[in-house]
């Protein structure tokens, strides 16, 4: 019996199409086949909104979602609670857009954190 059969929950990530493996959120952030490729918005809930990494070796190339709470300790700032609409600059609408957003919204905390996981250092 291997640890995966023992302890589902162990894993942080695995990869659907190649089963690829990441013990923890840093493994996944650090490995250099994993690429941040967007963000899918969830304005009813926006902590319940996706971060999307593509992994990149050789025979996958397969796109998968990571829940943003799963991230949310990466986020050392505050968290604003409304969303003013006149005043968005609507960065959230495109999920490829890694900019950082000049709005301050609920939705700052996400492309604050994006610009971390964009940044992470790859090993």
């Amino acid at each position: 019996m291997n640890l995966e059969e023992v302890c589902p929950f162990l894993p942080f990530k695995k990869c659907p199409a190649c089963g690829r493996i990441w013990r923890t959120c840093a493994d996944m952030l650090s490995d250099p086949q994993v690429e941040l490729i967007g963000y899918q918005t969830n304005f009813v809930a926006v902590g319940e909104g996706f971060f999307l990494f593509e992994h990149k070796p050789p025979g996958c190339g397969t796109t998968f979602a990571v829940a943003a709470g799963a991230l949310a300790e990466l986020h050392d700032g505050p968290m604003i609670v409304n969303r003013p609409v006149a005043a968005c600059a609507e960065y959230c609408l495109y999920r490829s857009n890694l900019l950082p957003c000049p709005s301050k919204c609920e939705c700052e905390y996400v492309r604050t954190m994006l610009d971390v996981l964009k940044n992470w250092r790859k090993t």
